[in-house]
């Protein structure tokens, strides 16, 4: 790779060859500063997810490639199908997640659903935590996670793979012995100033059900698709400019069921089909000038369409039906300008505009209902700049000194700095030692879901409502940790505090005006607080033999209450030993992961159990162009037994499967 000044400082330590083979840690990573560095070099600690473990531990999307990374919560998204990320106790509306540093709209209008995302285009996974990510404005509280898509390298390259597999006693009693299918692949050309990228994955699957003897179901039925294109042209090697469209269509189904007394099944029977499809298409360009400067921009346009129905099995007419649309453009403009030897400037602009739309129609006896769900008005538009210096002193400390500022059309000015620093002591001479600190200011102003949404559900007994008159939210966010990497081991320790005022709950409305049902809203009423520490140690014991154990303590609390807020396990531990034996190319890797119990309620009265799980994944390389895998997720089977939303143990049980890659 050409070494230019814009990137040559941040390249210039080295470390043994065996903990770089081992941890990728000359892998060059660009999210934590915007700019390209090195991973052992980055002032704000930055955690990867490479190709390399994507493929090895078989992961079909999004949710999958992130459940080993240590310190992550993956939740159910409630009320809907599918997962989002909380970092750092920091629950999913506050964590911002990118696509090449573009945003992906949410599937509920405030939440990324994982599983939305296939790992066919993924090169890798950045992920920074805490607002010491502040660069990244609004909704980057808790931190960001970056999708980084492949490019085109080769003349020609492709691969695809197959893999099907089944949760055996849990498969529905209508599946296929093969109940979930998954195909996926790519193809990329390049050829003199042009390339071409193409992937395409799709994952089918039947379904399961965690408890036979009940009508409702969990894993839901039917497919989703990706489809993504990549076209690049070259003019010279200083200058890029290229065309990404991207489709996406989930078509699922499942079963559900509502207490009933006295009807005849003793519960309310429905289907519950979702159809959500996203079309988005980003154009930019990059260009190196003589002085070294580096001037790149884009400008990304999306529709999401969602659309769901709940189906009452004993009417002849669908019963409750939404629509919501969500349109976005983005439009970025982004300079890097290195000044002498050891300083780099970055500066943009950024022009967000997002709208939200959506309706019911609810059957009410013979009479079809059609409610505007969503208030008037229901778009906001924001205008923002950035302005970053990272500047080298000496060769052992880096500062980094940043800060974004955003004009919102319904919020004002607001402008939140941060300030990072890397020190590069020489305590361990056969070691490498980095100690970063970050403190960052965090901002979010409320979603347009929570301003306008109006959630009608009187017909169960409850509505929520959106409230125009939400305050942003304001934290204040503190990271310190050190890295040590030895000769054939890692270590890394990092304390995180983060303290939010202004945080957006729900709670039972003030005013109780429809008879009948119960009225929450949207309001800014809590203060809360999230501290703890990260701890992981990884070690290569010789060539066959390598492990890695992460444990990460969380105290999550209602400042206003002292309660533990909800949904937040105080301990998590992630274990990975790994196995290779060269002769015969296989590759085996164990991974568990534990999690303690956690509190349900905010009145902390109902707890959720702890749980630990187990899979083994197994990869065996048959020639240059051929690998076949299996795997085993959750061995022991251990998932919730409680459906009410009380239980957040795992949704899926022990799941079988094999696969075979074709490449080149």
């Amino acid at each position: 790779m050409k070494t230019s000044a814009l990137t040559a400082p941040f390249l210039c330590l080295s470390i043994t060859a065996n903990a770089q083979e081992l941890y990728q840690l000359n892998e060059v990573v660009v999210t934590a500063t915007r700019t390209e560095k090195a991973l052992i070099d980055v002032p704000v600690r930055t955690e990867v997810v490479n190709r390399e473990q994507i493929e090895r531990t078989h992961a079909r999307d999004l949710y999958e490639a992130l459940k080993s990374v240590p310190g992550l919560y993956l939740k159910r998204i409630h009320g809907k199908s599918g997962y989002s990320v909380w970092l750092q106790g920091l629950d999913a509306d506050r964590v911002l997640v990118l696509i090449d540093g573009e945003p992906i709209s949410a599937s509920t209008g405030s939440t990324v659903d994982l599983t939305q995302i296939s790992t066919a285009e993924i090169e890798r996974i950045e992920i920074v935590k805490g607002a010491s990510s502040a660069l990244y404005g609004s909704s980057a509280m808790g931190g960001v996670v970056n999708v980084i898509t492949r490019k085109s390298e080769k003349p020609v390259a492709w691969s695809v793979t197959v893999d099907g597999g089944s949760w055996g006693d849990d498969d529905r009693d209508d599946a296929d012995a093969v109940a979930a299918r998954h195909i996926g692949g790519n193809f990329s050309l390049q050829k003199d100033k042009w390339s071409v990228l193409l992937t395409g994955d799709v994952r089918d699957s039947d379904g399961y059900d965690l408890d036979s003897s009940t009508f409702a179901t969990q894993g839901d039925e039917g497919s989703k698709t990706n489809l993504t294109a990549r076209l690049s042209y070259r003019p010279d090697e200083q200058s890029e400019v290229f065309l990404s469209p991207r489709f996406y269509r989930e078509d699922i189904q499942n079963r559900i069921a509502t207490l009933a007394p006295g009807t005849p099944d003793g519960e309310i029977r429905r289907h519950k089909n979702e159809l959500a499809v996203r079309n988005s298409l980003t154009v930019g360009g990059n260009r190196t000038l003589q002085d070294d400067s580096r001037i790149s921009a884009y400008a990304m346009f999306e529709t999401f369409e969602d659309d769901t129905e709940q189906d009452v099995i004993a009417t002849t007419a669908v019963d409750q039906s939404r629509e919501a649309d969500i349109d976005t453009a983005k439009i970025e403009l982004q300079w890097d300008k290195p000044v002498g030897d050891n300083q780099i400037v970055t500066s943009g602009i950024v022009y967000f505009d997002e709208s939200l739309d959506q309706f019911q129609r609810r059957l009410d006896g013979a009479v079809v209902l059609e409610t505007q769900e969503i208030q008037s008005d229901a778009e906001r538009d924001n205008l923002e700049v950035y302005l970053q210096d990272d500047i080298f002193i000496g060769d052992r400390t880096e500062i980094v000194l940043g800060a974004r500022a955003q004009d919102d059309s319904d919020f004002g000015s607001h402008v939140a700095p941060k300030v990072s620093l890397l020190y590069s002591p020489g305590w361990i001479g056969s070691a490498q030692t980095r100690v970063r600190a970050a403190v960052g200011s965090g901002y979010r102003v409320p979603n347009l879901k929570e301003r306008f949404f109006i959630f009608d559900h009187s017909h169960l007994g409850y509505m929520v409502l959106g409230n125009p008159d939400l305050q942003p939210e304001e934290s204040l966010s503190i990271q310190l940790g050190t890295e040590v990497i030895g000769p054939s081991y890692r270590f890394d320790i990092n304390l995180f505090y983060n303290d939010i005022d202004d945080l957006i709950e729900t709670d039972v409305a003030a005013v109780q005006n429809v008879p009948g049902v119960q009225l929450f809203e949207y309001v800014n009423i809590a203060r809360a607080r999230t501290q703890g520490l990260e701890l992981s140690y990884g070690q290569q014991l010789n060539n066959q033999w390598r492990y890695n154990l992460a444990y990460t303590y969380l105290d999550a609390e209602d400042k206003d209450t002292g309660n533990t807020l909800p949904d937040r396990p105080e301990h998590q531990l992630k274990t990975e030993l790994r196995y290779q034996h060269a002769p015969w190319d296989l590759d085996i890797t164990l991974l568990g992961r534990h999690q303690s119990e956690e509190f349900i309620d905010v009145d902390n009265t109902i707890e959720s159990p702890s749980w630990e799980t187990w899979d083994i994944k197994i990869n065996k390389l048959i020639d240059d162009g051929l690998s076949v895998f299996a795997g085993i997720d959750n061995i022991g089977n251990k998932h919730r037994t409680r459906f009410d939303g009380t239980d957040n143990r795992p949704d899926e049980g022990r799941f079988v499967y094999v696969g075979v890659r074709f490449f080149r």
